[in-house]
């Protein structure tokens, strides 16, 4: 019950997460490799950072805001996931890195996270002219948008720039 950081890699499909629902100090999880088609058995009023990457078949996180003390959400490698619902997220995000999920093409609103500091999307289904032209949280700080091309991402970096808006170094977890 004192485990507050644990990271699973290869957990088989097979192996309900569920159990983690019970460790009342948890605040970080990673989870990585392994398959399952979705983690919403899991449930954490305590999690402030969840990684995701690698996981076979993932196509669903759920309704974020079972994770009412998030602050930090990494999905890298997630080639099957196509929405995350922000909508309902906890108010608390203040960081979102979204890297390598190419069937992703929803995120929700993202001008409704007044705390989100640190925006990343790379190699995502997602209209980032959509996102660079809508409203965004003023608490927002550093952004990075990567489309792939290489000549798309120099303009996206300079409108970036122009808004005042800092790059920041790539997060190569989970």
């Amino acid at each position: 019950p004192e485990l507050r950081e644990l990271s699973l890699r290869s957990i088989p499909k097979s192996q309900p997460l569920g159990v983690l629902s019970r460790l009342p100090r948890l605040t970080h999880l990673g989870i990585g490799l392994g398959g399952r088609e979705t983690i919403g058995e899991i449930r954490s009023d305590t999690l402030e950072k969840l990684s995701i990457g690698g996981v076979l078949g993932l196509t669903s996180l759920g309704d974020l805001s079972r994770f009412s003390s998030l602050r930090v959400l990494i999905v890298d490698g997630q080639p099957k996931l196509k929405a995350i619902a922000l909508n309902q997220a906890p108010a608390g995000l203040r960081v979102l890195n979204l890297f390598t999920c190419k069937s992703l093409d929803t995120i929700g609103n993202l001008e409704r996270f007044h705390g989100l500091e640190d925006l990343a999307l790379a190699f995502t289904a997602l209209d980032l002219d959509e996102i660079l032209h809508s409203p965004l949280p003023p608490s927002l700080r550093a952004v990075r948008l990567v489309s792939g091309k290489l000549t798309r991402d120099r303009e996206l970096r300079a409108l970036l720039d122009q808004r005042g808006y800092r790059e920041f170094p790539e997060v190569t977890e989970p």
